[in-house]
């Protein structure tokens, strides 16, 4: 009985000879990602060379490969691979998608460039010593001149991620990798025990700061902080990150949840092993810290919660005409929020510009409960068998997260109603994602154009404003990590340094589709021109 051929697994298994090997090439770069769906291919010459071809092989390649589906583009035109358009994704933003033909801003690439190749450098796409593509290769790729690219690299460079080579760029090959170091994490117990962090509420810090530990082949010693009766544990947690006070590490990473005071039992312990401490503040108390708390092996790098952030913001909406100004906050007691508006009232007396930043928010931490009580959307038992287990633990972050977003829409909503009835502010700044989605629900429910009649912006760029497609500022957290395991690796002890040094890394504004230039004004009494 005549068999029947078998039909080809790959594109190249009908090729032959170097035309095989040229398509190969190709599709194990696909495979790889190293060519990305959507994105152009180099030039042919470029692809001949590194395929070890000649040109004409590559084009008679390419041209299979095109009548096959997996590239496209006619011939004469670059050539692209199939499978979608090209997906530049703006700074944290993966849900970004432009179409081939849409002209793309300098700083859009810029912030694209660098966070794709932290991205591939952090998953070992490019290990320890490669090479990275041609400038040329990457100029395809990203449709960019010479110069955005350089100063993209530049970044990555400053950052200890990449070195210069050759007139090529290679991925540093840090002293670290191989080695037995390691280094100690504290953080709130429920982020060690990972329960509540399936919630995309925001950003995980762990799994960055992870991420970057393995790319530098260090290991990583986790202990978990929480208050028992009202007081920290501070021999305990000690206890847990190194056992028996023997074998510490070479350093530690420190994320408080509160305010200095609650932990100067941890922070002595840490400082009597006389290893670097990087502490991560998220709330903003920690910078003008007392030196009895905190000795000179500490370095504090805030993270979105100076007068930096709130002063970038400002000149971002000065720089598209704003002048009247609108800002929100239900967590006005708290050191990130006060920070944030000084931030923007600071850079409105140093632009010595007119107009105003009013403030709509609460100052204390009370809330009224005239309206009852909010009902969680899980059920949970009060008094459960197992308090500690995983469905109890998920079930009770997300019915306080449920809380938090009702409680944001009650009381925000009244603030929104003020703002709105003052028809000279054209930009409203939420001081965190959670009050942009709010405010968002409230323009779109009163059918006001965003940004045509106001401008919408928030802060933290998390998950909640890249779904919304809210412009939001971005804290670099890439570059803050990195910058902690510097001082963990190459610490050396300051001299009488009386203050803990602060180093205060600038974030950047991911603009998407709620800003705007500011309206024009009317003027009364206008006629429209005849001609």
């Amino acid at each position: 009985m005549a068999m029947s051929p078998s039909t080809p697994t790959r594109p190249s298994d009908t090729l032959s000879g170097k035309t095989g090997k040229a398509a190969e090439f190709i599709l194990a770069g696909i495979e790889s990602g190293r060519f990305a769906k959507g994105e152009f291919l180099p030039s042919v010459h470029a692809c001949a060379k590194m395929a070890g071809v000649s040109s004409v092989t590559m084009c008679k390649a390419g041209k299979h490969l095109r009548m096959r589906g997996v590239l496209s583009g006619k011939p004469g035109e670059p050539t692209r691979v199939a499978g979608g358009p090209v997906q530049f994704q703006r700074s944290g933003d993966a849900g970004a998608i432009h179409q081939p033909d849409e002209v793309l801003s300098r700083q859009d690439v810029y912030l694209t460039i660098c966070r794709d190749l932290r991205r591939d450098i952090l998953n070992n796409i490019y290990k320890p010593g490669a090479m990275l593509p041609l400038m040329k290769q990457l100029q395809y790729r990203y449709r960019t001149s010479n110069r955005t690219l350089a100063r993209a690299l530049s970044v990555v460079c400053e950052e200890g991620l990449v070195v210069p080579c050759r007139r090529r760029y290679a991925v540093a090959v840090l002293s670290s990798a191989g080695s037995s170091r390691a280094i100690g994490l504290i953080a709130h117990r429920e982020s060690v025990t990972k329960q509540v962090l399936s919630i995309p509420s925001g950003h995980n810090y762990l799994h960055h700061i992870e991420l970057y530990a393995s790319q530098l082949s260090i290991k990583t010693r986790l202990a978990g902080y929480e208050w028992e009766d009202g007081a920290l544990d501070a021999e305990k947690v000690m206890d847990e990150i190194m056992p028996g006070g023997r074998n510490p590490p070479d350093g530690f990473i420190f994320i408080p949840t509160s305010q200095p005071s609650d932990f100067e039992e941890l922070c002595k312990g840490l400082a009597r092993t006389r290893k670097p401490v990087a502490v991560l503040d998220l709330q903003g108390d920690w910078k003008q810290t007392a030196s009895n708390i905190l000795s000179a092996h500490f370095r504090i790098f805030p993270i979105g919660v100076t007068p930096l952030s709130g002063d970038r913001m400002a000149q971002h909406l000065f720089g598209l005409g704003h002048r009247r100004i609108a800002f929100f906050s239900l967590w006005h007691y708290t050191p990130w929020s006060i920070n944030r508006y000084a931030g923007m009232k600071r850079a409105r007396a140093d632009a010595g510009l007119e107009g105003d930043i009013r403030f709509f928010g609460t100052t204390t931490e009370a809330r009224p409960s005239d309206e009852g009580p909010i009902v969680p959307l899980w059920d949970k038992p009060s008094d459960p068998a197992d308090p500690e287990s995983a469905e109890y633990v998920l079930k009770a972050a997300f019915n306080a997260r449920y809380r938090d977003l009702a409680m944001v829409r009650r009381y925000a909503r009244p603030l929104f109603e003020q703002a709105l009835a003052d028809p000279s502010i054209t930009a409203w700044v939420s001081a965190n994602d959670e009050i942009a989605v709010s405010a968002l629900e409230f323009l779109r429910e009163k059918r006001v154009a965003v940004p045509g009649r106001i401008s919408l912006v928030s802060f933290d760029d998390s998950t909640a404003a890249i779904a919304n497609r809210i412009t939001s500022y971005n804290f670099q957290l890439e570059r803050i990590v990195a910058a902690a395991f510097r001082h963990l690796l190459d610490f050396k002890r300051p001299q009488r340094l009386r203050w803990p040094r602060v180093v205060d890394i600038p974030g950047t504004i991911v603009t998407r589709q709620t800003s705007g230039p500011a309206p024009l004004p009317a003027v009364r009494g206008a006629k429209p021109r005849t001609r």
